[in-house]
């Protein structure tokens, strides 16, 4: 199955057939919805139009052939949601795998997974008390392999992201090998046994109804590791989510664990977590082929690489000053060329208008970029710019500090070329994002 999953007209009423099948209807129709994060996604409708049932797609390979440490096997991910179900969280029911496991058809979720301030201040202690009770449960029992202790599990997630970025060709990016050297450096250190994570925590990832959590979803990513991480999900996924205020629901988690978080390994998550995400939408961006989504990943990439550097420097107990600077344009021969583009062919979309005004900006911002990238190089490292990526490798840890400096405030930079990056970026900070 390619493509939505359903490969072809034929394979697409095959799917339908089987579909009614397993939900006892006479016929259904398939509704493709917009591509989530690594799934693919369709709604079931009834012979009425009436949404009945849920389909949760497995993509396939990734394009460059490997596999990837931000999903697994959807057959695994369902046993997890089948095994949840059964300790009695709310998950939706599976009523069946298709396709050699490559479609599971799923109870549709009611309510929402957007809550608004009220809802979240409502239902958000019972979020936190399912998280809570979901971490004091062995991963043995959702059938997950667990390293000896948390230190462990972390050096196998942490070796296995660095693994997919480098089969991505991501990881001599600048911002990403500098991360990687500095959470080697700053590890945690557990002797205590892992903990069932969900791997994916925060508002978008569960429904509401009625005042409650009407089901917890995604556990493609589910783990077993430090519950530090779940917590620095909630965080980072504040950035674009809301959630309600991000120290509330902390609170909210340690009233129900029965057990106060370490700051400091909390820091050292949200660094982790946000270059996970980096590594992940790096890896698309230089993915071959077309994806449709490559503004919203761009905007991403942009916000992340920011907020990574931020979440960086508060392992280092170092604040950097992002955003700060007034952007200085050029108007140049590729800055007229855009310009002229627009002229002639007007955007037709908003998503198409985003873009162009980003490629101009850009453009335009270029050589203001470059040369406060190398007055920062020979002011803070006293080496021209282009040696930064060969000092990353090798520099010892004393000059981390100098070495973030110099990068997070190039990507606050390019963060300024999109006003959209520059606003989630924003919204991180006020939620305490990267504060030191």
């Amino acid at each position: 199955m390619t493509g939505d999953g359903t490969g072809n007209d034929g394979a697409r009423e095959r799917l339908a057939r089987q579909v009614a099948d397993i939900l006892g209807e006479a016929s259904v129709t398939l509704e493709t919805l917009p591509p989530g994060s690594s799934r693919g996604a369709m709604r079931v409708l009834s012979a009425g139009g009436q949404p009945i049932a849920f389909l949760r797609i497995e993509l396939g390979e990734k394009a460059d052939g490997g596999a990837s440490a931000d999903s697994r096997p959807l057959a695994e991910e369902i046993a997890l949601v089948r095994h949840a179900h059964a300790l009695g969280f709310p998950v939706p029911r599976v009523f069946g795998l298709l396709e050699n496991a490559s479609v599971a058809v799923m109870e549709l979720a009611g309510g929402t997974a957007r809550p608004d301030a009220a809802e979240a201040e409502t239902v958000g202690p019972e979020y936190m008390g399912h998280i809570a009770r979901l971490h004091q449960i062995s991963p043995a029992r959702f059938g997950l392999p667990t390293a000896a202790t948390v230190t462990e599990a972390i050096t196998e997630d942490l070796d296995a992201w660095v693994a997919d970025g480098r089969r991505g060709g991501v990881m001599g990016l600048p911002v990403i090998h500098l991360a990687e050297r500095i959470l080697r450096a700053y590890l945690p250190q557990s002797d205590a046994p892992p903990a069932m994570l969900h791997g994916d925590v925060g508002a978008g990832n569960f429904m509401v109804a009625d005042g409650r959590i009407s089901a917890i979803l995604d556990w493609e990513l589910a783990h077993a590791g430090d519950v530090h991480e779940d917590l620095a999900w909630l965080w980072i996924r504040g950035a674009h989510t809301p959630f309600g205020a991000p120290e509330q629901r902390i609170a909210e988690y340690e009233t129900a664990a029965g057990q106060r978080l370490d700051p400091e390994r909390l820091a050292w998550h949200v660094a982790f977590v946000t270059f996970k995400s980096v590594v992940s939408l790096q890896r698309r961006m230089h993915a071959p082929g077309d994806d449709p989504g490559l503004l919203l990943i761009q905007i991403a990439v942009l916000t992340y690489e920011t907020l990574l550097c931020a979440a960086l420097a508060r392992i280092l107990g170092q604040r950097l000053a992002l955003l700060d600077e007034v952007p200085v344009e050029a108007v140049d021969a590729e800055t007229q060329l855009l310009r002229l583009t627009e002229m002639l062919a007007p955007p037709a979309t908003r998503e198409s208008e985003i873009l162009m005004a980003h490629l101009r900006t850009n453009a335009a911002q270029r050589a203001w970029r470059d040369r406060r990238l190398a007055e920062d190089a020979r002011a803070l490292l006293g080496v021209p710019a282009d040696e930064l990526p060969a000092l990353i490798g090798h520099a010892p840890p004393e000059r981390f500090g100098a070495l973030l400096a110099v990068l997070g405030a190039a990507a606050g930079r390019r963060c300024q070329a999109l006003p959209n990056a520059e606003r989630r970026v924003r919204r991180a900070f006020s939620i305490g994002l990267g504060q030191a």
